[in-house]
């Protein structure tokens, strides 16, 4: 059955700042889980390399929070609105297989939760944590034991579900206990910090090169120009410390048979040429590496950099194959003929009325024919009264033909400009007298005459 499990380890190294949508952050760098037997809330269980590489993105964007939420699971409104200070982003696994990511630390939530919190980020304090993530437990062999520790339960299958900050509470892998390898440096990080003490302690000439070599439990073997040296060192609180005297060595190498096999799987170690030969090549093909950055990458070992270089040609190749694909693409638009051009690049001519008309759909003709109808009508009407006063039937059907030519918008126009017949003017002689046949009109006016009735022309 799947439980909520909490597992504890820390938060070390150096902090940088960055804005993330629109809001201040301090950026941290996580270890969150270990291979090995862990402490959880039910007792020892291993957590082995393959499981902890596994579903390593899920781990991006999960929230971090302040102590664990008593619900078990974070991801709540009402959780995040009274804890949440912060995400993980840029999860993965180291050389070691740990769980390694950034803790993305929200400056104003931050100081508003547990400004403690926040003061030991600036200060780059180490601040335990605790991973709240789901997973699948088996009960483990009798006496089972991984590093001469025993544990319970094999775990597998994790889904995480939130980073707890424990600020105030010390877990089964504390700060204060060290916590066994649980809390050590990686290799890679053991390597880098003693090349540092160690150029620091043999001050070499500009021209000189040094870096750790070959990192032991305990010991180091270090280059320095064409000799070799081992030293031991210690290592407490992160910080790594030489002891004794360097010692001058060589390289001896043996040789016995090896299966086919270990033979695929064998790599040999690079020589100073290679190795320089790799790091100028990241240099030159990557912004994110610069000549500064060449004794960094010298400390690295002979996988990791041929795993950055491999990574590096990844990234180039693919780059190059996007611009290809871009070339090609461009190269087809311009094959491609333009739209409505016949094959011999002329214009096509447009559509005719009738042409237009017999393509579209029915419904859209018979919107047509009946706006056509209605425009007739009125045209008609217009025509019938610019013609009124033609009386030759003949030119008045000529006229009519002309007119119907043209557009209602035309013909409203002439309707505009062309004077209304005058009203006609009727007699009325109701309440007169008529006058007698031979009756004088003494006082005649013949400006007061009753015209005749309005004709048409």
């Amino acid at each position: 059955m799947s439980k909520l499990f909490e597992i504890v380890s820390n938060v070390s190294g150096d902090a940088r700042r960055t804005t993330f949508q629109g809001r201040d952050f301090i950026v941290a760098p996580l270890t969150m889980i270990v291979p090995g037997v862990l402490n959880g809330s039910e007792g020892p269980i291993l957590y082995s390399k393959e499981e902890i590489g596994k579903n390593v993105n899920a781990w991006n964007e999960m929230p971090i929070v302040v102590n664990h939420p008593e619900s078990g699971s974070a991801r709540t409104p009402e959780v995040l609105d009274t804890t949440g200070i912060g995400f993980i982003f840029n999860v993965t696994t180291n050389a070691d297989g740990a769980l390694i990511g950034e803790g993305w630390f929200d400056v104003e939530r931050t100081q508003v939760v547990d400004n403690r919190i926040y003061t030991s980020l600036v200060n780059e304090q180490k601040i335990e944590l605790s991973t709240g993530l789901f997973l699948e437990k088996s009960p483990a062999e009798e006496n089972a034991t991984f590093n001469g520790v025993g544990y319970s339960f094999v775990s597998s299958a994790y889904r995480p579900d939130h980073l707890a900050i424990l600020f105030d509470m010390k877990g089964a892998c504390s700060v204060t206990d060290g916590c066994g390898v649980f809390n050590a440096l990686s290799h890679d990080q053991v390597r880098e910090k003693l090349t540092q003490v160690i150029r620091d302690s043999v001050n070499p000439k500009d021209d000189e090169y040094v870096y750790a070599a070959e990192v032991f439990d305990g010991s180091v073997v270090y280059e320095r120009g064409v000799d070799l040296f081992k030293v031991d060192y210690t290592v407490k609180d992160d910080e790594v410390t030489l002891s004794g005297i360097p010692v001058l060595v060589e390289r001896v190498t043996s040789y016995r048979p090896v299966s086919n096999s270990e033979k695929e799987g064998s790599m040999s170690k690079k020589t100073n040429e290679e190795r320089s030969a790799i790091v100028n090549e990241l240099v030159a093909n990557c912004d994110c590496w610069n000549d500064e950055d060449k004794d960094v990458l010298n400390s690295f070992s002979d996988q990791k950099l041929d795993n950055l270089l491999a990574h590096n040609r990844k990234v180039i190749a693919a780059n190059a194959e996007e611009e290809d694909e871009e070339d090609e693409e461009m190269e087809d638009n311009k094959k491609k003929p333009e739209k409505n051009s016949t094959s011999n690049n002329q214009q096509a001519s447009p559509l005719t009325d009738e042409e237009w008309f017999n393509q579209a759909p029915e419904s859209v003709r018979e919107v047509f024919r009946n706006a056509q109808q209605v425009q007739n009508s009125q045209k008609e009407e217009i025509i019938q009264k610019l013609v009124t006063r033609v009386s030759d039937e003949s030119t008045r059907t000529s006229v009519t033909n002309e007119l119907r030519k043209e557009s209602l918008e035309k013909l409203r126009l002439l309707e505009s400009i062309v004077p209304e017949p005058p009203e006609r003017r009727v007699a009325n002689y109701s309440g007169s007298a008529a006058p007698s046949g031979n009756q004088q009109v003494s006082n005649f006016d013949e400006s007061d005459i009753l015209g005749l009735p309005w004709d048409d022309v």
